[in-house]
């Protein structure tokens, strides 16, 4: 049996299941003191930058915190317009 090098192994992304599982509870939380789409894209943005700049920094070849930066953006406006449109979806708007 080979051997898996560690940056191939699926427990390297063990932050982005934490990210995933915190995340909408750290939502809810934050919703007491921002609108609840802003609430939940301020949480994702910071829970996955982080997860990205975790994992980068096991990886073989580590990548710039842009990068990580640019892929916590992407995740905080999409869970925020997601959040939106399933807040005005069930209250009938």
């Amino acid at each position: 049996m080979s051997e898996t090098p560690k940056y191939h192994s699926v427990i390297r992304h063990w932050p982005f299941a934490a990210a995933g599982f915190a995340g909408p509870m750290l939502a809810v939380f934050a919703s007491r003191f921002l609108p609840f789409p802003v609430a939940t894209g301020v949480v994702m943005f910071l829970l996955f930058t982080a997860a990205v700049v975790i994992v980068e920094q096991t990886a073989a070849q580590p990548r710039a915190v842009g990068r990580s930066f640019a892929t916590g953006v992407v995740a905080g406006l999409a869970a925020g317009i997601a959040s939106f449109g399933l807040t005005l979806w069930l209250r009938g708007w």
